[in-house]
């Protein structure tokens, strides 16, 4: 099951499996099989459901930067131990990734997977799983756009 995050209206990051329910949308950090029943949650299953900004759920895209452990911040850090910490995980619709060449890119869904946008009009879009090997040893997450929109200002 892919993780998913989104931004709750208290600007905290909840991470777990996603859901939406009468035009609300829920990051759950347990999965509820039983979550719903005849078009309704049930209340037992509510304990861990956060409600989120809707524009701000984004999913894995299974990859992560080159951020070593000992660059890395305390939230980034957070859920990982030094030996499981492979770099910043990669969001979809949303993060903002910095190549070597400083190149500013939105990473965003395409017709064949998660790609690159740069901000820089004219600059190439890039397939995320093509260039899987130059996302972990050449770039980083510098932030995303719900948080950081100064960023995408930067790279126009």
């Amino acid at each position: 099951m892919r993780e998913y995050r989104g931004l709750r209206k208290d600007s905290v990051w909840v991470y777990g499996c996603y859901c939406r329910w009468e035009n609300r949308h829920y990051i759950t950090s347990e999965p509820h099989e039983t979550g719903f029943s005849g078009g309704k949650i049930l209340t037992h299953s509510l304990g861990g459901f956060m409600e989120v900004i809707p524009e701000s759920v984004g999913e894995s895209t299974g990859l992560h930067d080159k951020t070593e452990w000992e660059d890395a911040t305390e939230e980034q850090r957070e859920g990982y131990t030094k030996e499981t910490w492979y770099g910043v995980e990669i969001y979809g619709e949303g993060d903002i990734y910095k190549d070597a060449k400083g190149v500013i890119s939105v990473v965003k869904m395409a017709v064949d997977g998660w790609a690159l946008f740069p901000i820089e009009k004219g600059t190439p879009v890039w397939n995320l799983y093509w260039h899987n090997v130059c996302i972990k040893t050449q770039g980083e997450v510098i932030g995303n756009v719900h948080q950081h929109k100064h960023l995408l200002e930067a790279g126009q």
